[in-house]
């Protein structure tokens, strides 16, 4: 009976040990600021992107595709992280507000799942 216990206590000290090795394996991704020389290096973007911006204009989310990220102007005329798309209506910029490090930088144009993106209206920024 005393080397049941143990055993089960050894046996359930392992199983809550498990999330943790799963979390050490997977880290969680590195919030860096959103300057103009982080904007540079975004790669891609996030899982609520492409349903934000199809959201914003109305379009299916499999018609939106990722272009790039770059310094630009926002809707204030200020300089910010701008991710550009491609969709139905034209080319967009929308705002940036995280950019994420993994094992690639990535930004987020949407970071609430259900949320729109902020973005220039499409004839403003056509311009390749």
């Amino acid at each position: 009976m005393h080397f049941g216990f143990l055993f089960m206590f050894l046996a359930m000290g392992g199983l809550l040990a498990l999330p943790n090795l799963a979390w050490a394996a997977n880290p969680q991704p590195q919030l860096l600021y959103v300057t103009q020389d982080n904007c540079k290096l975004i790669r891609g973007y996030s899982r609520n992107d492409l349903a934000g911006v199809a959201k914003e204009f109305g379009v299916p989310i499999d018609k939106v595709s990722f272009v790039k990220a770059q310094w630009s102007k926002g809707p204030e005329g200020r300089p910010q992280c701008n991710m550009v798309f491609d969709t139905p209506k034209g080319r967009t910029a929308c705002a940036v507000f995280n950019i994420l490090k993994t094992d690639f930088i990535f930004g987020q144009a949407v970071p609430v799942k259900g949320n729109h993106a902020i973005c220039m209206p499409p004839s403003s920024s056509n311009k390749p």
